[in-house]
């Protein structure tokens, strides 16, 4: 039997959590990376997941998901930043996180970000 390995645990917990919140985040869109692309040039799909993905697992950490819809696209910067140390981000993470809500958040029918 093999012993207790506490990485294998916590990277099982991440995809189980992943899966679990996947149902109230957005799926990433191409219509999202182009929206994406006006105001953060050169995002791509792997980007705005990677952002959905570390929104599900670091910030459940601390609080229930919300929905992106819940802030405006204008508001998640400073959200994510006020959070930031709690949720152990490093810079690169929440940049991520931001990109991911911005887009989220933002009607489908709206203009370009700018």
């Amino acid at each position: 039997m093999p012993g207790f390995s506490w990485a294998r645990t916590s990277s099982l917990a991440a995809v189980l959590l992943t899966a679990a919140c996947a149902p109230l985040l957005a799926p990433v869109s191409q219509a999202d990376v182009a929206r994406a692309q006006a105001r953060f040039p050169g995002t791509t799909t792997a980007d705005l997941e990677h952002g959905r993905a570390l929104y599900a697992v670091k910030c459940t950490g601390c609080h229930a998901l919300e929905p992106a819809t819940r802030h405006r696209p204008d508001e998640w910067p400073d959200e994510v930043n006020r959070m930031l140390r709690s949720a152990h981000l490093d810079r690169g993470e929440a940049d991520a996180i931001i990109r991911y809500l911005v887009v989220s958040s933002t009607p489908t029918d709206a203009t370009p970000l700018r």
